[in-house]
């Protein structure tokens, strides 16, 4: 069954109409770039990124009032997937001195209620991390419990050198966690995705993207020019390079018009663009 009976479509004669939309399309992208920019994902940027999925549809207005009073500065909250999404993200990749002590004394809290008395000893603290000691096993394996149900992440130890002992994490996600399982116990959520890239990762992975799509298209030319005339491989590229431009100002100018559709470029959508590169040069 054929959808279409004797299609014939005269592009050649409608060239003039093509070049126009086109035309149009890369200046009103190539303005939005140039005056808006592009949105860069955590990738990109560096920073820590949250995204947890609610069992009930929650207000981002609820979390958001919440994530603030918890003194991480600038913490972008927005849905994510539908209803019961929130994606949170921050370019900050360690606690704030000043909130530090309040992470500290809640992590000490946990532990002092999961069970009384519980004998603890301190054996390594830093920026990102403590390190517990407990008595026997069993005692680290619950306080281990206790931690995680609260959104701290933790790692059991249990060689030579420290038995008993488990290493409770301070980043940014965990505090965050920690913050909205108390606030929102009547609404459990899961966490989809926890991603958190440095900012000198973040300047290379942008630097290794660029030169991947130049790359990309510049051997694309070598061959073509080999293989065929090099006047149609400048074609071809040019052809190649204005698909991309199109595709990248749609991304800038759409970016925030359609709630929950995400068009930040990261490192999935640079892979999106290499194939666009190679399915176009399979059209051209």
């Amino acid at each position: 069954m054929r959808l279409f009976e004797n299609l014939n479509i005269d592009f050649m004669r409608k060239r003039n109409l093509f070049y126009l939309v086109s035309s149009v399309i890369i200046i009103l992208g190539a303005l939005s770039i140039i005056f808006r920019g592009l949105e860069f994902g955590i990738d990109f940027k560096g920073g820590s990124e949250i995204g947890i999925e609610f069992s009930n549809p929650i207000e981002i207005g609820e979390v958001r009032s919440e994530v603030e009073k918890i003194g991480l500065g600038n913490v972008e909250v927005k849905t994510f997937g539908g209803s019961t999404g929130i994606l949170l993200r921050t370019e900050l990749q360690e606690i704030p001195p000043s909130i530090l002590p309040n992470v500290k004394s809640k992590i000490e809290t946990i532990i002092t209620n999961s069970i009384p008395g519980i004998q603890k000893q301190i054996i390594d603290s830093t920026l990102n991390s403590i390190t517990y000691s407990f008595a026997n096993d069993s005692t680290a394996n619950l306080v281990s419990q206790k931690l995680n149900s609260a959104g701290f992440q933790t790692i059991e130890l249990n060689d030579e050198e420290t038995k008993n002992a488990i290493v409770v994490r301070l980043g940014i996600s965990d505090w965050i966690k920690e913050t909205l399982t108390e606030k929102f116990a009547n609404n459990p959520f899961t966490v989809l995705k926890e991603e958190r890239v440095g900012p000198k990762i973040g300047q290379e992975l942008k630097r290794d993207a660029v030169v991947a799509v130049f790359l990309s298209l510049v051997v694309i030319l070598i061959y073509l020019g080999f293989r065929f005339k090099f006047i149609f491989a400048v074609g071809a590229v040019a052809a190649l390079f204005h698909d991309v431009l199109i595709t990248l100002g749609i991304f800038s100018v759409l970016y925030g018009v359609i709630p929950g559709f995400n068009l930040e470029i990261t490192t999935s959508v640079v892979a999106a663009f290499l194939t666009l590169v190679g399915y176009s040069i399979n059209d051209t």
